[in-house]
C-alpha cells in the first residue's frame, strides 16, 4: 500500500546585508515504499517585511510612532521667555542616517507603502529633514514627496502666513494645512547665533538657550550666564575664515586652539547675556555703540552682537569666568618668582591697550568717566604693589 506524506511547511531565515527575510520551505514526498522515494523541495523566498516585526503587527505604524516618540524625547526648552520647546535638527539627521539611512527608509516605506523610496533618502536627509519633521508633527507626512517635487527645502524656511508660496502642496481635506505648517515650523528652526549679529528676531523664533542664570542687575538691565545649544553656536569662527559656518560642537578637539585665545573660558557654549529693561532706552543705544567701537580688542571682553526678541533688547558678550577683581585678589596669591612677576607686569601693561581704545573713543564705561577709569587702573596697580 502506498503511503503519502503530506507537505511539511517549516519557517527558516536568510540573512541579507541589511534585513532578515523569512523563507517558506515546502517539502513534498511521495513514497511508494519505506526505502525508496524522492524528495522535492521548493524554496519560496517571500518578499515580506523584516521578520523581527512579525510579532508586533504592521511595521507602518511602528515606524511612524517610533519617529514621533523620538521627536518628543528630543525636545529641549529655551530658557528665555516665553519658554518654548525646540528640536535639534542635527540629532534628527543622526537618527535617520543610522545604518545607511535605513531608519529614514523605513519611515518613507511607512508613509508610501506601495512605492520605491530608498533612492530618495540621501536627498531628504540632506535638504528636507526639517520639512519632514514639521509634516510629521502635524500628521501630514504623506505630503513629503510633494515638497521634494516643488523643491521646498529646509533652507527656504521659515514660511509666513502673509507669503504663502504659490505651489505649496494642498490638502483637499484640510483647509488649515498651510496655517498648521507655519505654526509647527518654529520648533525645528531655532535661531543660529553668529558673530557680529544685529537682528530683530520675529517673536515666534526660538532662541536655543538651554541655561540662563542671572548674575547681577543694575539700573539699565541685568546680566546672566547663559549656555547656547552647541549645534546653533557659530560664535567662535576662525578669524581667517576657515570655519565660516561650523558650530563649535563640530570642531575636533585638537583644532580648537586655532579658533580660541588661551584665556577664553573652557565651556565654548557659555556666554554673558545682558538684558535691558527698556529696549529703546538711551543707555542701551550708547552701550551697544561702545561695545561695537571696542570690538576686536583682545584686552576687552569680546562683543558678539545684539538682538531684539519679543520686545526685549539683548547684548551677547564673552563670559568672564574668573569672577570680580576683588574675588580674584582674594583667591589668587601675588607673584613671587621673577618669572611670575615678569609675566604679571607684561599682562598688566597690555591693559593699557584697552584703556587707550576707551580714551580714544571718549567712551564712558558703565556710566563712569575717563578719569574714573584711570583712577581704577592706578588703584589696581597700587593695591597689587602693596601686596
Amino acid at each position: 500500500m502506498q503511503r503519502v506524506r503530506w507537505p511539511c511547511i517549516r519557517p527558516c531565515s536568510l540573512a541579507t546585508p541589511h534585513l532578515l527575510y523569512p523563507l517558506l520551505v515546502i517539502s513534498d514526498s511521495h513514497l511508494s515504499d519505506a526505502d525508496d522515494g524522492t524528495w522535492h523541495c521548493l524554496c519560496l523566498v517571500l518578499t515580506m517585511v523584516p521578520s523581527q516585526d512579525f510579532s508586533q503587527g504592521s511595521p507602518e505604524p511602528r515606524a511612524i510612532s517610533e519617529f514621533n516618540e523620538f521627536l518628543k524625547n528630543k525636545e529641549l526648552q529655551s530658557q528665555i521667555k516665553p519658554k518654548k520647546s525646540f528640536v535639534c535638527i542635527t540629532a534628527v539627521k543622526e537618527y535617520l542616517g543610522k545604518q545607511h539611512r535605513l531608519k529614514l527608509g523605513a519611515l518613507l516605506d511607512a508613509l508610501y507603502p506601495k512605492e520605491d523610496n530608498f533612492h530618495l533618502t540621501k536627498e531628504i536627509l540632506a535638504d528636507y529633514t526639517a520639512v519632514l519633521c514639521i509634516l510629521m508633527k502635524i500628521n501630514k507626512g504623506q505630503h513629503l514627496k510633494s515638497f521634494v517635487r516643488q523643491d521646498f527645502r529646509d533652507k527656504q524656511l521659515p514660511f509666513t502666513q502673509l507669503t504663502k508660496p504659490i505651489n505649496f502642496p494642498s490638502d483637499s481635506k484640510d483647509a488649515k494645512f498651510y496655517e498648521d505648517f507655519c505654526k509647527a515650523q518654529w520648533a525645528f528652526l531655532p535661531v543660529q547665533f553668529k558673530e557680529n549679529m544685529e537682528k530683530d528676531w520675529d517673536n515666534q523664533r526660538i532662541l536655543p538657550i538651554t541655561l540662563m542664570e542671572e548674575r547681577g542687575s543694575g539700573g539699565s538691565g541685568s546680566v546672566s550666564r547663559i549656555e547656547i545649544h552647541g549645534c546653533y553656536n557659530f560664535l567662535h569662527g576662525d578669524k581667517d575664515g576657515d570655519y565660516p559656518c561650523t558650530p563649535v560642537s563640530y570642531y575636533p578637539q585638537h583644532e580648537l586652539s586655532n579658533i580660541l585665545t588661551p584665556w577664553q573660558n573652557k565651556s565654548l557654549d557659555t556666554f554673558a547675556l545682558k538684558t535691558y529693561y527698556e529696549s529703546g532706552s538711551e543707555s542701551s543705544k550708547w552701550e551697544v555703540e561702545a561695545y561695537q567701537k571696542l570690538s576686536n580688542c583682545l584686552q576687552i571682553t569680546e562683543y558678539y552682537g545684539n538682538f531684539t526678541h519679543n520686545g526685549t533688547k539683548y547684548v551677547l558678550l564673552e563670559f568672564a569666568d574668573k569672577g570680580t577683581l576683588e574675588e580674584y585678589f582674594k583667591d589668587t596669591p601675588p607673584p613671587s618668582t621673577p618669572e611670575d612677576i615678569n609675566a604679571f607686569w607684561r599682562s598688566l601693561f597690555d591693559i593699557t591697550k584697552a584703556l587707550y581704545r576707551v580714551h580714544s573713543h571718549n567712551i564712558q564705561v558703565g556710566g563712569h568717566s575717563e578719569k574714573e577709569v584711570g583712577l581704577v587702573f592706578n588703584t589696581f596697580c597700587f593695591i597689587w604693589h602693596l601686596r
